[in-house]
């Protein structure tokens, strides 16, 4: 049996991300007992924590805002336990106005994410976005 390869896993993560995936398609990188908190950025005001449910509500409604994304890992870091951290620059294709851009525009933003994994899936995700302005 091939070990597990964390990098390999949040590419490929990322990858179902890039196709707008949801529901099972998605869940399959996520531990059951997942928790996701968003930093305060542009546009998420305050700290956000969600756990799986919220997170594939949140998949869903992302396929109202955006005609695509794409995430494109820079950098990628992990320790000899169970964390990693990737650098990410992630490019969506807006669907609706989004402050001066509009559907068809690009908005960017450089992510810094740590993942912490349990049962080789994502267990804990911590996000560090910084939108261009828009």
């Amino acid at each position: 049996m091939p070990k597990f390869s964390k990098k390999q896993w949040i590419t490929d993560y990322l990858a179902a991300l890039s196709k707008m995936a949801v529901g099972d398609t998605l869940s399959v990188f996520l531990h059951p007992q997942i928790e996701q908190v968003e930093f305060p950025n542009a546009l998420t005001k305050q700290k956000t924590t969600r756990d799986l449910a919220a997170m594939l509500q949140g998949a869903e409604a992302g396929r109202k805002v955006l005609q695509g994304q794409s995430f494109e890992i820079v950098n990628y870091m992990e320790d000899d336990q169970n964390g990693a951290l990737a650098e990410v620059i992630w490019t969506g294709k807006l669907a609706v106005p989004i402050g001066s851009l509009q559907p068809g525009d690009e908005m960017k933003a450089h992510f810094a994410w740590v993942f912490e994994f349990k049962e080789q899936k994502i267990f804990r995700q911590r996000n560090y976005d910084c939108f261009e302005p828009f």
